[in-house]
């Protein structure tokens, strides 16, 4: 029985080890992650080296590395964030972070690139887009964002690129931007200001998820937007939303352009489409409104001094899309 006794203490301490060498820590600082492949080696620039191990995030632990932005991402189906640092051998107050996040689709990778870039940002024709300056680099490609930051002084643009083209190169799929970008592909559309929102387009619930673009009519500065819903009937239910929210703020009843002309068919548009008439309205947030439904889309042009002055462009801009 005594031998017994003094066996019991080494099993128990046998079957712990056993079942720590089979657990895995959750994603969150420490596990390099299936996307760790994705990043820069030491050597990507002449120099620079690993600096610590490489670490990700997931949905629960996202706010560990991005406090007070990790909410951003979330809409936009982000999966995982995989995050390596780099610095110079040397010994420079330098350093380099390379931020992998793994989103839902390539249009959601697109969306959190778009909330970050400047329409007066410069290309550094990397990805399917990207922006660059002395202290950061950000580009998109496939499902994946790729934020590159410096810290403690600039490591200088050459090892930027290096570090983004290494990634850009590791990463899947062609440099190809969305189909649904195609939606804004209007001459007065502004370069480099296309967005999309992945919840609540111009803040409203009933606005599912879209896109937008400045613009520029009459030389003033405008909003264009797309509302996307999953059906006509669902695109026709955003809209009644919209006008009974207008009403609740106090806003004037919405009207339809003089004569139904929104209606008619613009040059290269089938003959026998019809269209419902464009929607006018005064919006307290974003002045004067021109609203075009189309299918399971709404197509709208916001913060004209009057709605009416959208309406011509709105027929051009709809008539022009794919049917």
């Amino acid at each position: 029985m005594t031998g017994n006794r003094r066996l019991r203490p080494i099993v128990l301490l046998f079957a712990v080890a056993t079942i720590l060498a089979g657990w895995s820590a959750p994603a969150g600082g420490g596990e390099a992650g299936p996307d760790a492949g994705f990043l820069p080696t030491a050597g990507f620039a002449p120099g620079w080296v690993a600096d610590g191990a490489v670490e990700t995030f997931d949905r629960d632990t996202l706010y560990e590395h991005i406090n007070g932005e990790a909410e951003l991402y979330l809409p936009y189906g982000f999966e995982r964030l995989t995050a390596a640092y780099f610095k110079p051998a040397d010994g420079p107050k330098t350093g380099l972070g390379v931020d992998l996040y793994r989103m839902g689709s390539p249009l959601d990778a697109f969306g959190i690139f778009s909330n970050y870039r400047s329409p007066e940002g410069e290309e550094a024709g990397i990805g399917a887009g990207s922006e660059i300056s002395d202290y950061h680099l950000l580009f998109w490609q496939d499902r994946f964002f790729v934020r590159l930051s410096a810290s403690g002084g600039q490591p200088g643009r050459p090892v930027l690129r290096a570090a983004a083209e290494a990634v850009a190169k590791a990463l899947p799929g062609p440099a190809t931007t969305p189909a649904e970008l195609d939606l804004l592909a209007i001459p007065e559309r502004t370069p480099r200001s296309e967005k999309f929102v992945a919840t609540s387009l111009l803040g409203y619930s009933f606005f599912p998820r879209g896109l937008t673009a400045d613009a520029t009519l009459d030389g003033r500065p405008v909003r264009l937007f797309v509302v996307v819903t999953p059906s006509a009937a669902s695109a026709g239910a955003a809209l009644d939303a919209y006008v009974s929210e207008l009403a609740r703020a106090g806003s004037p009843p919405p009207t339809r352009p003089t004569g139904n002309a929104s209606s008619s068919t613009t040059p290269g548009e089938d003959p026998g489409a019809s269209r419902e008439p464009a929607l006018l309205a005064r919006d307290p947030l974003y002045k004067g409104v021109a609203l075009q439904p189309s299918g399971p889309l709404l197509f709208g042009i916001a913060r004209l001094e009057d709605p009416t002055a959208g309406v011509a462009l709105l027929e051009r801009w709809v008539g022009g899309q794919p049917h």
